[in-house]
């Protein structure tokens, strides 16, 4: 029973659970019941393999604290976006379109945040973007300018 294979996916399930945030023993335990081995078997194959179950365990805690975190700003971020929706709104009933000033202040600002909103979405907020090779021949012309030459 203990192949190259089973040692493989024994392996690779235990670093599963391991990198899911279990400890290193619980996983070897759980793997290893599931395969009639003991918790040092597992322990020592993933070893083996080049995958210290121990040393994986130690990396997994941050990345549950980092996942929370993302958790915890991503609720914030969605309750200002409400926020500075409802504000926006507000803004715009109260604006007088006669008052130019106010008007204007009222457009930079929603605009602004649709932006931002946008950009934070992973959507593209500049419609005329520059590609590498534009900026590559613009940086030659300018070198060719400052050096009175024409440039290839």
């Amino acid at each position: 029973m203990n192949t190259d294979t089973t040692k493989t996916q024994a392996v690779a399930q235990a670093v599963t659970l391991v990198k899911a945030g279990q400890s290193a023993n619980k996983a070897a335990a759980a793997i290893g019941k599931k395969y009639g081995v003991s918790t040092r078997t597992i322990q020592g194959w993933a070893t083996k393999a080049g995958q210290p179950l121990g040393d994986l365990s130690a990396y997994a805690i941050p990345q549950k604290a980092i996942d929370a975190y993302k958790a915890q700003a991503e609720a914030a971020r969605l309750e200002l976006r409400t926020v500075l929706i409802v504000k926006a709104l507000e803004g715009a009933k109260a604006a007088d379109p006669e008052d130019a000033a106010s008007f204007q202040k009222l457009s930079i600002g929603v605009g602004t945040f649709l932006d931002k909103y946008r950009l934070e979405m992973g959507e593209a907020t500049v419609r005329g973007e520059i590609t590498v090779p534009d900026a590559v021949q613009v940086i030659r012309d300018e070198v060719a300018q400052i050096r009175g030459k024409r440039a290839t």
